[in-house]
């Protein structure tokens, strides 16, 4: 594990320790958890995968791009990768991205303050989410920091339910975690590590809770790195095409 950087923040009198760091597997985290350690993971190429090309955050993101070339503006160009990304969520399976993710998941929620997940998936697919996770064996219900229901609007519509913060890709991470935390009720703790493997949101949170005075660990998490660098532009558009005329996911092999 590499450590990038460290430092101390000092904020309305309150001394607060932040980290951040490069990992290659999840199971590194773990000598950063106790008891007192609020634990916020990313979904997609950080606990689970797309099983095929469709329906990963690459091939969105190569959807944006297409849809941009043929004259979209940025706002069209999202909002249409992200219909597309909808329908396909309600076909797809995911998978962990490590094997032991699973099991090390349920290990961290025994030892932890709590656990939760927060993504840039959009707020209508969260249940969708939780199902998806949920066949892999993952319940982050089972330590969630704060009890109901809650809401709010920033950008777009964030919802929490049941250990799962869904905020869009509009709005700031760091900023809606830090809309939860405040919220009454949510469990105590001493210290957040943060789990993603896009670096604007490591250093979206650690702002946000450097913020706040609150000691956090950030970790940019790359067990999903080379698949995202060998994704197929041509196989993306043949699956693509197939689901819009069949409404059926066309498997990688």
């Amino acid at each position: 594990m590499k450590k990038l950087t460290s430092a101390f923040i000092f904020l309305l009198g309150i001394s607060a320790s932040a980290a951040s760091y490069e990992i290659r597997q999840m199971n590194q985290i773990l000598k950063h958890i106790d008891k007192d350690t609020l634990v916020v993971l990313d979904v997609d190429n950080t606990i689970a995968e797309s099983v095929q090309t469709i329906g990963s955050v690459q091939w969105q993101e190569h959807e944006v791009e297409k849809a941009k070339e043929q004259g979209l503006s940025t706002n069209q160009a999202l909002e249409r990768s992200l219909r597309k990304f909808i329908a396909v969520s309600y076909v797809s399976l995911m998978r962990p991205v490590e094997p032991a993710t699973p099991t090390l998941l349920r290990n961290i929620q025994q030892k932890s303050a709590g656990v939760m997940a927060l993504t840039a998936r959009p707020a209508e697919l969260l249940a969708r989410t939780r199902f998806l996770l949920g066949k892999l064996g993952i319940d982050l219900s089972l330590a969630r920091p704060i009890d109901g229901n809650l809401q709010t609007v920033a950008k777009e519509q964030s919802i929490y339910s049941k250990g799962i913060l869904a905020v869009g890709a509009t709005n700031d991470k760091g900023e809606m975690l830090k809309w939860l935390i405040s919220q009454n009720g949510f469990v105590p703790f001493k210290k957040v590590v943060f789990v993603d493997d896009k670096v604007k949101y490591t250093k979206s949170i650690s702002t946000a809770l450097d913020s706040l005075g609150v000691i956090n660990d950030v970790f940019r998490y790359g067990a999903a790195d080379q698949r995202v660098k060998s994704f197929d532009p041509a196989l993306a558009d043949e699956q693509t095409e197939y689901f819009e005329v069949t409404g059926k996911i066309l498997g990688d092999e």
